[in-house]
């Protein structure tokens, strides 16, 4: 399990990670600069979409639902993973701790929904 998902940085640390699918994040904890996020690879064009545009409607649809099709597969590789980092949550919330669930754009939105239940 990812050391820092329970251990944050001091504030004069920078952030950053050694996943090899993300880049290095060389903003400072206070925000002197924001992360770089070209690394990411959920923050850079998809070569497979690049003309979705110039497609008919059935063709866009079939690109989408084979794009989203490649996201179980990458979620099960990481199964194990997923498996200890939820598990250490529910002990940590056992014992007093709390999960900070956030997000922006429409992922703020997921992040809202099961809240708003309860209201």
């Amino acid at each position: 399990m990812p050391a820092w998902l329970f251990e944050p940085p001091s504030a004069s640390t920078p952030l950053s990670t050694t996943s090899s699918n993300v880049g290095s994040q060389s903003s400072s904890r206070n925000g002197s600069q924001p992360p770089d996020m070209h690394g990411l690879s959920t923050e850079r064009p998809n070569p497979a979409t690049e003309n979705i545009d110039m497609l008919s409607t059935l063709e866009m649809c079939q690109l989408i639902n084979a794009e989203d099709a490649l996201i179980a597969a990458a979620v099960a590789k990481i199964t194990p993973t997923i498996s200890e980092v939820v598990d250490a949550i529910v002990e940590r919330i056992g014992r007093g701790g709390r999960l900070l669930y956030m997000g922006a754009g429409a992922s703020g939105q997921y992040v809202f929904w099961p809240f708003s239940l309860f209201s």
